[in-house]
């Protein structure tokens, strides 16, 4: 993105007025010619917002709130899509969230997201990468293992209504 930076105090809050430019920050006036010369790249940094969705997901992941940890860590993952945690935890809340029908999707889902994310943690070379690994594996063995409980449940179930004595009930 280009701005006028102020030459006299830094500022790229200039605005035109009356045919000339005005920095809001010192006041100080640029004709259009002039104006010109200080136009500058300005980077925007998103390390305070990417900062405050951290906090805000990993404080929906320990309160349990799978709807708000996918939200914001897919918010963090477009400001930031080498975060791993973000990488790994936008997608487990979102198979956290899946139904029955779909529970062989959302683990291959989830088996293939762990499998990238370890590999972005391997390129960052991180203190904590090894712990970080650990945390992805006992996620996703976690969701894994509920996963298996809930359709071992339903199995059950469907085995009750329709009587257990079905030829194709029996695997």
């Amino acid at each position: 993105m280009t701005k006028i930076i102020c030459e006299l105090c830094g500022s790229n809050d200039v605005v035109k007025q009356d045919g000339f430019y005005v920095c809001q920050h010192c006041g100080t006036k640029y004709s259009i010619e002039e104006a010109k010369k200080l136009i500058g790249t300005v980077k925007i940094d998103k390390q305070e917002e990417s900062d405050n969705l951290l906090v805000l997901a990993r404080r929906a992941r320990e309160q349990g709130n799978a709807e708000n940890a996918e939200k914001y860590y897919g918010l963090l993952l477009q400001n930031d899509p080498n975060n791993w945690e973000a990488s790994f935890f936008q997608v487990y809340f979102q198979c956290m969230k899946t139904n029955l029908m779909n529970l062989s999707s959302a683990i291959e889902n989830l088996a293939t997201c762990s499998a990238s994310t370890i590999e972005l943690l391997s390129k960052a070379k991180d203190d904590k990468t090894s712990e970080n690994v650990a945390t992805i594996i006992d996620y996703a063995s976690n969701f894994a293992f509920n996963a298996a409980a809930l359709a071992q449940k339903h199995w059950n179930e469907f085995k009750e209504v329709q009587g257990a004595d079905r030829e194709y009930l029996n695997p």
